[in-house]
């Protein structure tokens, strides 16, 4: 028998990334704890200090403490906090965050003690369950997803620190790719790893050519039309604003008409509309869609591509090759382990010409996007979770 609490940090309104990926991997581990097992799930909202909020209007996080939530069945119980001016300052000299750490010592730590396994998911609720662990004796361990490894702790010396000391503490770390388990070694030597590939949910799978038919026929496209799709945050790090170059170098290099579909939003949308816009291609702009959408989106597209400068792991490639969809991306994170190292380009090469070669390969019929790989996929993650919380017992 053990009890688990999950914590992680979230909010309702921005239900997608690590929000999703943690009620995948509860939802999938309940379904098979054993007779006497429980799991309660903790969301973290953290808001932003009082001088922030006034000149933002925004609400305090704090009011919604000690609520409970249900979210697709599940119970979220909210732990509500404010930042403090105080933290403000001290991470502007690099120091750790006192008030914080305090808080989670003084209310969340008492929240979290009648649990015996603690699992948190990224760097704040890793603090918040490391003072808990040391309150009630309950072992830590700690998801990292993303950024919270591959970029975080490289650019903010004090963030380094504390996810160092974090990556020492926990009985385990779980990582979402092989490439992140690397990069937490850099950063502690010392420290436990172990892989939980994300998997995606049960609607991305292949559909029949009848509904294919229906979906793309809604969405304008005629017979044969070939869509080149990119999903993700339009930010520098994907290198989104190499999409017009790698879409028109792919049709120079097949010899077809493609129609690129971007999905998503983020800071470069506008620079991206007017580049486009500039450009003789076939394309639209879908903005941030509705995550029911996806599967249709990721169904109808013929190939992903995925130029991005720096990765974790791209759930948005599983979730394409689930619906049949091949992907193209560089050679970064845990991309190869996604899509295999033969569709990956260097990311220090020429992006556009070494895509749009392999894509052709597979617009013009030559190769088949290759299966998904059976390690991502939620229940295989969860029997692996579950595994490590027994073995550790």
């Amino acid at each position: 028998m053990a009890r688990i609490a999950v914590i992680f940090e979230g909010r309702v309104q921005a239900r997608y990334g690590v929000f999703n990926a943690v009620m995948n991997r509860v939802r999938h581990l309940r379904e098979i704890l054993p007779e006497g097992w429980t799991l309660d799930v903790f969301m973290l909202q953290l808001g932003a200090n009082r001088l922030k909020r006034y000149l933002a209007r925004q609400k305090s996080a704090a009011g919604d403490d000690g609520l409970s939530l249900s979210v697709d069945g599940e119970t979220l119980h909210v732990i509500g906090h404010d930042r403090s001016l105080l933290d403000a300052v001290r991470h502007r000299l690099g120091r750790e965050p006192l008030d914080y750490i305090r808080y989670c010592r003084k209310v969340v730590a008492p929240k979290l003690s009648n649990y015996d396994i603690l699992s948190a998911h990224d760097l704040l609720p890793a603090v918040a369950a490391s003072e808990a662990a040391k309150y009630s004796g309950a072992r830590l361990f700690v998801t990292w997803h993303g950024s919270s490894i591959n970029t975080d702790p490289w650019h903010d010396a004090m963030v380094k620190r504390l996810t160092a000391d974090m990556l020492a503490e926990a009985t385990c770390n779980f990582t979402v790719s092989d490439a992140m388990a690397s990069v937490a070694r850099a950063l502690c030597p010392a420290c436990r790893t172990m892989t939980l590939h994300n998997g995606a949910t049960p609607d991305f799978h292949s559909y029949d050519n009848e509904q294919l038919t229906q979906w793309r026929r809604q969405m304008g496209l005629h017979p044969g039309q070939r869509v080149v799709a990119f999903a993700g945050r339009l930010v520098e790090g994907k290198n989104v604003m190499l999409l017009p170059e790698i879409a028109a170098k792919i049709e120079q290099e097949a010899g077809i008409t493609v129609t690129l579909w971007v999905v998503g939003d983020g800071p470069l949308y506008g620079e991206l509309h007017r580049r486009l816009a500039a450009t003789p291609l076939d394309w639209r702009m879908w903005g941030a869609v509705d995550p029911g959408d996806m599967p249709r989106l990721m169904s109808c597209a013929n190939l992903l591509v995925l130029p991005s400068i720096m990765e974790g792991l791209p759930l948005v490639a599983v979730e394409a090759l689930s619906c049949g969809t091949a992907v193209v991306a560089t050679r970064v994170g845990g991309c190869a382990e996604v899509v295999g190292d033969e569709w990956c380009v260097d990311v220090d090469g020429d992006i556009p010409s070494s895509m749009a070669r392999l894509a052709a390969r597979l617009l013009r019929g030559e190769a088949a996007a290759p299966p998904l790989p059976p390690s991502f996929d939620w229940h295989t993650t969860a029997r692996k979770e579950l595994s490590c919380y027994s073995k550790t017992k």
